[in-house]
């Protein structure tokens, strides 16, 4: 039941957090008015469950058949909605949850995020990044993604790369490697 057979965008949001919910909805509506799509929004909760008022504000919403909120899924649920996103969006608050980016990232899904420092210097070109916090920008950023087939096979290949190079085994083996070097100088 999570996205019926369809493609979808995926989002993580904090449990009480209306005005990414609102961001979200209203960057989803524009996808929607261009591309009259089974295209879906499915949103998790960053903690347990989602505030009565996210639930609350979702029924008054133009397309809120396409839009799941997904609370309680088993793990092996978990993996498999993010695992079969189409991409994910990332809306920071003050700081950008790296964590969570991390698991977009190991997944390889094209990511859409707000460009700031922090998520510049974990995503590098791995990302799409929207310059400003408008609906509309994010909006647009849903539509180029999912019409231009290159980028979002281009943001996949970066990901992948990126996620080579944030790789903790291999970053444990060059760092031993240079203390070898150093202690036999």
């Amino acid at each position: 039941m999570q996205a019926d057979n369809n493609d979808y965008f995926l989002s993580i949001l904090n449990d009480d957090d209306e005005d990414k919910f609102k961001f979200l909805l209203h960057a989803f509506s524009k996808f929607k008015k261009w591309q009259q799509s089974s295209m879906k929004l499915l949103l998790l909760p960053k903690y347990e469950a989602f505030d009565k008022k996210i639930f609350e504000k979702l029924k008054t919403y133009k397309y809120r058949e396409d839009v799941r909120l997904l609370e309680n899924l088993q793990e092996t649920q978990l993996v498999s909605v993010v695992a079969s996103a189409h991409s994910f969006i990332h809306i920071s608050s003050a700081f950008a949850d790296l964590m969570v980016l991390s698991i977009a990232l190991k997944c390889a899904l094209p990511i859409i995020t707000d460009k700031n420092a922090d998520t510049e210097e974990y995503l590098k070109s791995a990302a799409y990044y929207i310059n400003v916090k408008s609906e509309d920008f994010s909006g647009e950023a849903l539509i180029n993604l999912y019409k231009d087939e290159n980028l979002h096979t281009q943001l996949k290949e970066a990901e992948e790369k990126q996620c080579l190079f944030l790789n903790r085994e291999e970053y444990k083996i060059k760092v031993w490697q240079l203390l070898k070097n150093s202690k036999n100088n």
